[in-house]
């Protein structure tokens, strides 16, 4: 029991570095490079932000699935363990975001080194967050269903507790802006704390955390090639049903994240009359979208955790969670119809949490359909593939934020989205601006209600039964004894 207990702090403590990561460099970067890196013109933030960005993303897919393959080839070796590079992956994730968003002031007026520097820290960022394998980590550490549900619920939410100060961060910096030479500087100086707190937290819970070493099984058995990658896909049923699935639900949060700071800020802010941002009030509503973005996950997490407890079945979990989140699209989609949204912040942010309860119920269930497909692996082949079917999630949510940002990159470029930082002055057209602000609100409805379809119609094809895990299981649990004897 007490190690149970120092296996679930521990791998609570050690997720708080990977979902800082991944807050930074997946949501609010965009946001940052657009509205708070000085550089205006053709080639300026928007322009970095709508193509380097998803160039980034695009090619931090490509390398992913490669990068997962050689933990699993070192470890099938029996030289290192998951934990090893999990702290690997901690320190390089922590410097490279504490870099990325410490952007030098002197490279602004330069575009060509800006982009090298940003690329520079980015790719070290990829190839540490890479290193940051939860679901490798679980599924040697048990086959136990619901200790594998406490491993995947309990990081979620003491990982939340690393992002809550993020809600407070643009209150802070207005706050306290007599400290800072300017916006940019005291959102640096507020990460950095963060990131370094969350950085000695990680590292920590890696100490913590024992490590079976199931897979030694068929370290003497089986060699690992670089084809089983593409054997992996082929032949895993399970993992290919679940990731095309997977591909629409965490659309739908990448791009509805994406847009909601927007919209607030330009909606509920802007004063059309003046042409400036009222600063105050946008500090004020960031921090409450922060909140309404933060509290439905938490709850949808410990909701569909106790579903798949009680219902012991993960494709139940995740209809459920895309049929809620359709709904809101619907409903949503109403109220933008008749204009409800215009000027009630109230409004949009209630159907907002509610949208986003949806999606945070998809949490649970699809990491343990992630653990399973590995569990599926390893029963079919005897080879190790943790690592490798955990970068190839890691592979399609990097073209879900590839594909996201460059569709709303293209979109900023059609309404000539450009603002001047330290004024906070809107410097193109106002009547674009308006339009890009409808637009964003329907997207909001939209992407739902199209992505859940698809999503739902998916996982319905899932192929494992109940009868299937039960022997897969027994299998696994039956090999692990015989060669622990």
């Amino acid at each position: 029991m007490k190690s149970e207990v120092k296996n679930i702090i521990g791998i609570s403590l050690m997720s708080m570095t990977k979902i800082v990561g991944e807050v930074l460099i997946s949501s609010f970067l965009t946001f940052y490079l657009t509205d708070y890196l000085p550089v205006e013109g053709a080639l300026g933030s928007v322009f970095i932000a709508a193509t380097l960005l998803p160039l980034l993303h695009l090619m931090d897919a490509v390398t992913n699935p490669i990068q997962g393959w050689i933990i699993d080839w070192v470890v099938s070796r029996g030289k290192k363990q998951y934990g090893f590079f999990y702290a690997l992956g901690v320190v390089m994730v922590s410097f490279s975001s504490l870099m990325i968003f410490h952007i030098p002031r002197t490279l602004c007026s330069n575009s060509r080194v800006l982009i090298t520097y940003i690329v520079c820290f980015y790719f070290i960022y990829d190839f540490g967050s890479s290193f940051l394998m939860n679901g490798a980590l679980i599924q040697t550490m048990t086959m136990d269903y619901h200790r594998r549900i406490s491993y995947i619920m309990w990081p979620r939410l003491v990982g939340f507790v690393a992002i809550v100060p993020f809600v407070f961060m643009l209150r802070f910096v207005e706050n306290n802006k007599g400290h800072f030479q300017n916006q940019s500087e005291g959102i640096g100086a507020f990460i950095m704390v963060i990131i370094l707190v969350s950085m000695c937290l990680s590292l920590i819970g890696v100490q913590l955390v024992k490590e079976n070493k199931v897979l030694k099984q068929t370290r003497n058995h089986v060699s690992f090639h670089a084809l089983d990658i593409l054997r992996m896909v082929k032949k895993n049923k399970p993992f290919l049903v679940h990731q095309m699935g997977n591909i629409f639900v965490g659309l739908i949060y990448v791009i509805i994240t994406l847009i909601a700071m927007y919209y607030v800020k330009w909606n509920y802010c802007y004063e059309f009359e003046t042409g400036y941002l009222d600063v105050g009030k946008f500090s004020y509503l960031s921090m409450i979208l922060g909140i309404v973005e933060f509290i439905p996950f938490v709850f949808g997490t410990l909701v569909s955790g106790t579903m798949c407890k009680k219902e012991k079945d993960s494709i139940k979990g995740m209809k459920v969670s895309i049929v809620i989140t359709v709904f809101m699209g619907v409903v949503m989609e109403i109220l933008q119809i008749y204009g409800q949204f215009l000027f009630n912040s109230n409004l949009y942010f209630a159907m907002l949490a509610f949208l986003l309860f949806g999606c945070g119920m998809a949490f649970v269930p699809g990491n343990l359909l992630v653990v399973e497909t590995m569990d599926y692996a390893l029963w079919k082949t005897g080879k190790p593939a943790n690592a490798t079917i955990e970068a190839f999630t890691r592979f399609l949510s990097e073209l879900q934020k590839s594909g996201g940002l460059a569709f709303i990159g293209v979109l900023w470029i059609i309404f000539g989205y450009e603002t001047r930082v330290e004024a906070d002055k809107y410097l193109g057209s106002v009547d674009s601006l308006r339009g890009m602000i409808q637009c964003f609100g329907y997207l909001t409805a939209v992407i739902p209600i199209i992505c859940g379809a698809f999503a739902y119609l998916i996982y319905m094809k899932y192929p494992l039964t109940d009868c299937d895990r039960e022997r897969m299981i027994r299998d696994l649990e039956r090999r692990k004894e015989n060669v622990n004897m």
